[in-house]
């Protein structure tokens, strides 16, 4: 790379437009008012000044940007640890979603009687972990789990939320050719919950219930800039993790943080640590899909499971974009504490077998 003083310069122009004041060499980046976030847009836009090497981690640990350049200027030492993989290099080394045979998506949960339950994944596309508490609440219908293709295999996601439900659909047929149907979904999975309603309403198909659980609507606030394409969100999930696992050398982010995680249930506890930079990948594009995502009225039947009041900000309500709905409430506003309360499964129960009675009546 070129000299510090001319790298530092030019950090300094891209850093000043993002902060919207000037910055000079030795400023502190976060005195001068930048952010986590802003650190994140620093390295998107400098990577595409060709500034490559810049990190969110490197800004954190030497705060001024001429320190940052002393960094970037000096050799790489040999053997310094693997580094991890791009967001390109994992894409161009994944397969096509619709390569021969076609990963299975929609998978059995728990056995049971009567119509189905298809319940789709949250924000890490995850969902084998539901199987445990719905044995555990002795849940008695059939319970099927929808999780993300990139989870299921190494392939390239679909960056769209009604792109992901016609794919999921085509599954769900074949388990149960017609309605009426009983779909849910954990967090942003309630929109793929539904978008899978919406396209079945309009195949002609009957929708008994979408239980949308500890779910808020695609106009909630979020810190994701919409501008952001898949690389950005990429980097960004590094990061995060990175800073919120406190690892310090990126080379053993996966031998450290893995463990967590599936501990946690964010992936499935087969998931091998090699899977880490994969994972961050696949979590980039749901979270893409679900920033860009734009809702649509809902008039079927609904049950919400959250905590009572959410809706401070209005965006956040589900009243301007859902029918006739139910709602059951819970202390807590945390999905995975919500799907262990002793009454969650009473109440889901007591939803989904309300909603075969309206059929049947």
């Amino acid at each position: 790379m070129s000299n510090p003083d001319d790298i530092a310069a030019r950090l300094c122009g891209i850093a000043s437009g993002i902060i919207g004041t000037t910055l000079s060499p030795e400023d502190d980046f976060y005195d001068a008012g930048g952010t986590y976030l802003f650190a994140v847009k620093l390295v998107g836009e400098a990577r595409k000044a060709n500034l490559t090497g810049v990190t969110v981690e490197l800004v954190q640990k030497h705060r001024t940007l001429a320190a940052v350049a002393r960094h970037l200027a000096q050799p790489a030492e040999a053997g310094a640890g693997a580094r991890p993989q791009t967001m390109q290099e994992l894409w161009e080394g994944a397969g096509s979603t619709w390569q021969e045979p076609l990963a299975e998506t929609v998978v059995p949960l728990i056995e049971g009687e009567g119509t189905p339950f298809f319940c789709a994944h949250w924000g890490t596309g995850n969902i084998e972990f539901l199987s445990r508490f719905a044995a555990a609440a002795s849940f008695d219908r059939p319970l099927y789990g929808i999780r993300s293709g990139p989870i299921a295999r190494r392939e390239r996601p679909l960056l769209s939320v009604r792109e992901r439900a016609a794919r999921h659909l085509a599954e769900i047929r074949r388990i149960q050719p017609h309605g009426p149907y009983l779909l849910g979904g954990l967090c942003s999975g309630g929109l793929l919950a539904l978008e899978l309603a919406d396209l079945l309403v309009a195949d002609g198909e009957r929708v008994a219930e979408v239980a949308l659980i500890n779910s808020v609507p695609a106009t909630a606030p979020h810190s994701f800039d919409p501008g952001w394409g898949l690389d950005d969100l990429y980097r960004f999930r590094m990061a995060w993790m990175r800073r919120n696992f406190k690892i310090t050398n990126p080379a053993q982010a996966a031998e450290i943080i893995m463990p967590q995680i599936r501990e946690a249930d964010w992936c499935d506890r087969s998931t091998p640590d090699t899977d880490w930079g994969w994972l961050q990948l696949a979590w980039a594009a749901l979270a893409l899909s679900q920033v860009h995502h734009q809702m649509r009225r809902y008039d079927g039947h609904a049950a919400v499971f959250q905590q009572p009041d959410p809706a401070d900000d209005p965006r956040n309500s589900w009243a301007p974009w859902l029918g006739e709905y139910d709602e059951y409430h819970y202390a807590t506003g945390d999905t995975y504490e919500v799907v262990q309360q002793e009454s969650f499964w009473p109440d889901l129960r007591k939803a989904l077998d309300a909603a075969m009675a309206r059929e049947s009546a």
